[in-house]
């Protein structure tokens, strides 16, 4: 990602980039569909952010009944740059000022009660949940219906999100559970199932730990020691 692009993106988060007065103006990679609106004396660039502002905020939505057909599980990594990536959904989780959880889901799909209560249960272990709910957040990819779905852009919409929670509400650790946010947030192209466990360094001193996605530690309950073996250190006082 250039400068430019990297400071564009930053700009309609909210986070003030200082440039020089005369900088020319970023040239977008993609294109973006404006819904009618009346018209506005305005550059022509502005509806454009606005709406890309919109689309990159994550949607909070209520707990809804458990859906009645079975998710599909996400294939093991083999994603190559520039390939098309079939539509998704991230979950989101701020449990607490400085941990962010990401896992993804098949499109329109919700955590399911077990799998919520799995999460709640291993924040508890590190106190890093209270008794509240714990709602997620979404993320839905590509975001917009006929909208951009390459890799490349998907990666910078999830380094652009996670930069911005650890620039503005001071994350300091991101558990990437499951083989899509990893591959997504890490440039390591290792497969999955071998990172378990592996933390690793992110832009602004926050550190990303890999675990077994929720889906995956349901169905295999042994997948459930290597990620307390990944997160229990969060749990010891500094």
């Amino acid at each position: 990602m250039t400068p430019d692009l990297r400071d564009w993106y930053l700009s309609t988060l909210g986070i003030v980039q200082y440039r020089p007065r005369e900088v020319d103006a970023v040239e977008l990679p993609f294109h973006v569909e404006l819904t009618a609106e009346p018209p506005v004396v305005a550059a022509p660039a502005v509806g454009a952010v606005d709406q890309i502002v919109e689309l990159l905020q994550p949607r909070q939505e209520q707990p809804a009944v458990e859906p009645a057909k079975a998710e599909q599980p996400l294939k093991e990594n083999d994603y190559q740059a520039g390939e098309q990536l079939a539509p998704f959904r991230l979950a989101c989780w701020q449990p607490c000022d400085d941990l962010l959880v990401l896992n993804a889901f098949s499109p329109g799909l919700q955590p399911r009660a077990d799998e919520s209560a799995l999460l709640v249960n291993l924040l508890r272990t590190i106190e890093r949940c209270g008794e509240g709910v714990l709602s997620p957040e979404f993320i839905d990819w590509p975001l917009s219906h006929g909208g951009i779905s390459d890799l490349d852009s998907a990666k910078t919409m999830l380094s652009v999100f996670v930069d911005v929670r650890i620039r503005k509400r001071g994350v300091l650790w991101v558990l990437l559970m499951g083989e899509l946010p990893t591959s997504l947030l890490l440039p390591s192209q290792q497969v999955h199932s071998e990172v378990i466990g592996l933390v690793e360094e992110l832009a602004g001193g926050a550190r990303a730990i890999v675990t077994p996605s929720l889906q995956e530690m349901m169905t295999d309950h042994i997948s459930k020691r290597g990620t307390w073996r990944a997160i229990q250190h969060l749990g010891q006082p500094l």
